[in-house]
Parts: structure tokens; sequence; C-alpha cells
């Protein structure tokens, strides 16, 4: 089972709650304490460990049920899931987290690290444009690889116009526009992957091979080639009975079973 790093798993045991009353305290308690012996078991017994970790979930989502809401109360219900192996599971939690924390840091790299473990693929639509596939494809561009092309591209922007300001009675005009047209690329595909990593999900898909409709019934045709991975997450537009209609971070829309996925701001 693949591991939280030794910092958060040390966050986790030790962050600071204030509760209203001793039984939401006595929860919190036992909580951690059945996070202990499951980090205890680990690889050896991996029946103990998985058992643990979901029975200290359950004691975080009691907790939460009792009123008790905060970043740290998320991030702890979502490290459970981690451990456990329920890893949309755990990605909805930690985006519960960012609502109350929007800056953690400690937050943002769980969510890189579960993006990484699914792998999710962005679904291609049956009347998907050019546009879609791009953004498509964008999407799928590794995190680390468009974080070292943000700062490149920053570098790239700024040298290059203070060498325009100083250089340009030496340089062909021919060659600066080139520069030109590969500063404003550059700036363009940042500004594009900048908006992209900063969009806020609603929700996430917590089922496997989830079948995406066109409407809000089975009768509908299929929305897509291939069924919504779990992990998916998308933006909430709209209810009807017991179907949502959602907004993938590729901008596809399509309808899915609310028993499919989890919205950020319900309960856990």
């Amino acid at each position: 089972m693949r591991k939280l790093s030794l910092l958060i798993l040390l966050f986790f045991m030790t962050v600071g709650h204030n509760f209203a009353d001793e039984p939401n305290k006595a929860l919190f308690d036992k909580a951690n304490e059945e996070f202990k012996i499951a980090s205890e078991a680990g690889d050896n017994n991996p029946k103990v460990a998985k058992d643990a970790y979901l029975k200290a979930a359950e004691l975080f989502t009691q907790v939460i049920h009792n009123g008790v809401k905060n970043s740290e109360i998320f991030y702890n219900l979502g490290n459970c899931y981690y451990q456990a192996g329920d890893f949309p599971m755990a990605l909805l939690q930690y985006r519960r987290a960012l609502i109350y924390d929007p800056a953690d840091e400690n937050i943002h790299a769980n969510i890189a690290s579960v993006h990484r473990i699914l792998n999710t693929e962005n679904p291609t639509e049956r009347t998907s444009g050019f546009f879609d596939k791009i953004v498509s494809y964008n999407t799928k561009i590794p995190l680390l690889v468009k974080e070292y092309f943000n700062k490149i591209s920053y570098v790239l922007f700024w040298g290059g116009l203070i060498g325009f300001l100083f250089l340009r009675k030496k340089v062909a005009k021919k060659k600066f526009l080139i520069i030109a047209i590969v500063w404003w690329l550059s700036l363009v595909a940042v500004a594009g992957l900048s908006y992209l990593a900063n969009t806020t999900a609603d929700g996430v898909i917590l089922k496997e091979d989830v079948v995406a409709r066109k409407g809000d019934g089975e009768n509908y045709s299929e929305a897509f080639f291939k069924p919504l991975k779990a992990g998916t997450e998308f933006i909430f537009l709209e209810e009807r009975g017991d179907w949502m209609k959602i907004e993938l971070l590729t901008g596809n829309k399509c309808w899915v079973k609310e028993s499919d996925a989890g919205l950020v701001k319900d309960l856990p």
C-alpha cells in the first residue's frame, strides 16, 4: 500500500483541536488510536491496517456530523481513506478540507499525490471538437512538467523583454519577431495552465466505470466513448431527481447518477 510521507503522518497525529464538548474529544482521541494501530500494523498485517483506517474514518465522520468542521478534521479523514486505498474518497475529503484552508500546502500535496495514483484520464466526448482535444491533452501533462514550464516561460519573458530594451539595435528585427512570438505563446500557455490548475472542483466521481449520459435517465445515450473513472473531478451544474448534470474540468458536460459521485459541500 502506498504511504504518505512521515511528515504528513506526524502532522496527522499531532494536530491540535478545540472541541466544544468531551464526547467529540473522546471520538477524536479514539480515531487517533485506531490510526496509530493501523500505522503500526502497516504492511505486516494489511487487513488489520485497512480495517483500523476505516474505523478511524468512521469516528472522524461522527465528529463531523456532530458539528466539528474544519480543515484538519477533513484532512485527517482524507488521510484515513488514502491509507485504506480508497483514493477517490480521499480526494473528496481533501477538497472539503480546502474549503476551510485553501492555501494549505499539505492538502495540495496530497491532492497531487492522489491525482498521480489515479492517473485519471479525461474522457473524449462523442462530438468534441479540436479545442476540447487540446484541453484534454493539456490536462494529461504531469504537474511537475507544468511547474517547470511555468518557471522557464517566466524567465524567458522577462529576460527577453530586458534584452529587447537594451539590445534591440544589435539584433535583427526578424529574430526579435520570432522571440516575441515565443514569449507570447509561452505567456498564453502559462495562463491556461494556471487556470486549469486553480479550477476548484465541486465533486468527485467515487465509483469505477461510471457511464455518463447525455440526459437525466438511463434511456439517454452515452456522453463519452469510455465511462468515467473513479476520481474524476467535476463542476456541479444542476440536479434532477436522482441525476446530476456536471461539467468536467475539460469543459465537457454530461449527466451522472447522484449515487455515483460525492459533492464537496455535502457532509461525508
